[in-house]
């Protein structure tokens, strides 16, 4: 699973040693933004009461979050997937404070409703493209024919929701 934390850039040092507490793979985004890898980590940190591997890492997540409250004093948001890009939109979702689990097979779900302009690498440009072209929505992007103008971006998101399906 991939996790993106978002926590204030003032304390960033600090925040990434918490980080580093809980897992080796620590891939700094930008100054308040981090990527962790809790891949094959559901067995070290399993627990009596856990439902599934997912929910052992959610818990994990909310103990990491609410560590970097109480020793840094900042609120960080957290969002857990199965790739990078629906993680960060999960932390973006989840934010001031909290924690957004897109479980494996449900990314395409997640992403359907939200606004094509929150894929992350959409900006400003591509997102009046696709909106001139009738997609409004991720799910109305992920549903245009091959032969359309949006098409190489609705395959890079395809590619991303579809990979857990394979």
């Amino acid at each position: 699973s991939e996790m993106c934390i978002r926590a204030s850039n003032r304390y960033a040092s600090r925040v990434k040693d918490i980080l580093k507490r809980y897992t080796p793979i620590v891939r700094t985004a930008s100054i308040d933004e981090y990527f962790l890898d809790f891949r094959w980590c559901e067995g070290l940190y399993r627990q009596d009461g856990d439902a599934d591997g997912a929910a052992t890492i959610e818990r994990v997540v909310r103990e990491v979050c609410r560590v970097i409250r109480d020793e840094v004093g900042l609120p960080a948001s957290a969002g857990v997937a199965t790739s990078r890009p629906v993680a960060k939109m999960a932390s973006n979702v989840a934010k001031p404070a909290g924690v957004r689990m897109v479980r494996f097979g449900a990314a395409r779900a997640f992403v359907e409703p939200l606004a094509c302009r929150k894929w992350p690498g959409i900006g400003p440009g591509a997102d009046e493209r696709v909106r001139e072209a009738g997609s409004h929505t991720l799910g109305q992007l992920l549903a245009v024919s091959d032969r359309s103008r949006e098409q190489s971006l609705a395959a890079s998101v395809r590619r991303v929701v579809s990979a857990e399906a394979e």
